[in-house]
C-alpha cells in the first residue's frame, strides 16, 4: 500500500509537468476610445465585466474625470479656475491656486475634509492617506494626514526636490533631490529608507513596489547614469550603469517580486532582483521627455515619445518577449497603464482602452 501511494503521487506530479512548460501569448481587444475634450461622446464598451475596473484619473486644465473600464463617466469635477492634485484611486483630490494662500482636501463627492492656509504645492498618495506639501523653492516637504495635521516625521528637507513618486495601490512615497539624497516613507509618514547616491549625483527618477520593501532609483549627471536597486528587508543594494545619459527622468518600474524595467534611450532593460540584466528589448529611439512603464501579472506596457515626435506604445512580457507595438500619429505622448486585463492609454488628445487575454500553448 505504501508503494502504491508513492507511485500515485509520482504519477500525479508527472501529469503536471506539461503545465510547467506552457508558453504565454496574448490577444488584445479594443474596448473604447475617445477624445479628452469630448468625454461625453465616448462609445462605451459592450463588455459588462469591465464595469468595476477604474481608469486612472484624467486631468485637464479645466477639470478632471474618473471613468470605468467600459468608458462610463463616474466622476466629473470642474476646477473652477483652481489647480488640482488627485489621488491615484480617484477618490480624493486637493484643490489650490497657482498664486494663492489656501489648500482644500475633498473627496469626489465634494465633501471637504479640511482647508488650511498654505502656499505649498500638494501631492496626494494613491489612496489619499497622506498629502505631501512642497514649498516654493522645493527644499522642504511637509507630510499631513487627511485631517490636515502633520504626521510621521512631519517634514523632509533637501536641495531642490526632483521627483515625488507613489506606490501603486498602496500609500508609500519616494522623494528624491538634486543633492543626491532620497527618502522612502510609509503611510504613517515615517522614513523607512534614506540614503545619498554616490557622488551626490542628481536623483532623476524613483519607483517603489506596492509592499514598500523594494526601491529603485535612477540617478546620474552629465557624464553617466545609473540604476540603484534597494532591497530594504535584506539591506542589500545593487547598481548598474546605463548606456546613455538621460537629461530628464525616464520610464522606470519595479514589481513586487523585484523585477526592474527601465527605458534606456533605444532599449528596455529587464533586471532581476539582484540587479543582473536578464533581457533587453531594442526599441525605436526615445526622445527626452515624458515616458512611463507599468507592469501587472507578468505583462508590461510602456508609452514614450520617439525622436520623430510620435507617441509609441509597447506591450511585452516580463521575460522580455515583445508582444505588441503601436504608433499613435496624432499624439505627442501616451501614458500607459495595465491592470486586471485592462490596458489604458492617455494621450495628449485621446484616450484608448484595450482588454487583453493570455493564451497558453505548450
Amino acid at each position: 500500500m505504501k508503494y502504491l501511494l508513492v507511485g500515485f503521487f509520482i504519477g500525479f506530479i508527472l501529469c503536471l509537468l506539461p503545465l510547467w512548460q506552457l508558453k504565454v501569448g496574448i490577444e488584445i481587444y479594443p474596448q473604447w476610445h475617445g477624445r479628452i475634450d469630448a468625454i461625453e461622446n465616448i462609445q462605451r464598451s459592450n463588455s459588462p465585466k469591465f464595469i468595476n475596473n477604474k481608469i486612472p484619473p484624467i486631468k485637464t486644465n479645466k477639470e478632471f474625470f474618473v471613468l470605468s473600464g467600459t468608458g462610463e463617466l463616474i466622476t466629473r469635477h470642474n476646477n473652477n479656475g483652481r489647480l488640482i492634485s488627485v489621488s491615484g484611486d480617484g477618490e480624493y483630490f486637493v484643490q489650490y491656486e497657482k498664486v494663492g494662500n489656501r489648500i482644500e482636501f475633498l473627496n469626489t463627492h465634494c465633501e471637504r475634509f479640511w482647508k488650511i492656509a498654505s502656499r505649498e504645492y500638494p501631492y496626494v498618495s494613491y489612496n489619499g492617506k497622506f498629502i505631501l506639501l512642497m514649498n516654493g523653492d522645493h527644499s522642504r516637504i511637509r507630510i499631513v494626514d487627511y485631517n490636515g495635521k502633520e504626521m510621521g516625521v512631519r517634514r523632509i528637507t533637501g536641495r531642490v526636490c526632483t521627483i515625488i513618486a507613489f506606490s501603486k495601490y498602496t500609500d508609500f512615497a519616494c522623494i528624491g533631490f538634486l543633492d543626491g539624497s532620497y527618502y522612502l516613507i510609509n503611510s504613517e509618514g515615517f522614513i523607512i529608507n534614506e540614503e545619498v547616491v554616490p557622488g551626490n549625483s542628481i536623483v532623476k527618477g524613483m519607483a517603489v513596489n506596492s509592499y514598500g520593501n523594494l526601491l529603485v532609483i535612477h540617478y546620474g549627471n552629465n557624464k553617466g547614469d545609473f540604476i540603484r536597486l534597494v532591497n530594504i528587508i535584506k539591506n542589500e543594494i545593487y547598481t548598474i550603469s546605463l548606456q546613455h545619459v538621460h537629461l530628464t527622468k525616464t520610464g522606470i518600474n519595479i514589481s513586487d517580486e523585484g523585477g526592474v524595467t527601465v527605458i534606456d534611450y533605444n532599449r528596455i532593460l529587464l533586471l532581476g532582483a539582484d540587479g543582473i540584466i536578464l533581457n533587453t528589448i531594442n526599441i525605436p529611439n526615445k526622445r527626452d521627455g515624458m515616458s512611463n512603464i507599468d507592469c501587472s501579472n507578468g505583462i508590461c506596457v510602456t508609452g514614450y515619445t520617439g525622436e520623430d515626435g510620435v507617441a509609441q506604445l509597447l506591450i511585452f512580457r516580463s521575460d522580455g518577449i515583445l508582444l505588441f507595438s503601436q504608433v499613435y500619429a496624432g499624439e505627442s505622448f501616451v501614458e500607459a497603464c495595465v491592470d486586471d486585463s485592462i490596458i489604458f492609454l492617455r494621450g495628449s488628445q485621446g484616450l484608448f482602452c484595450y482588454s487583453y487575454s493570455c493564451q497558453y500553448t505548450q
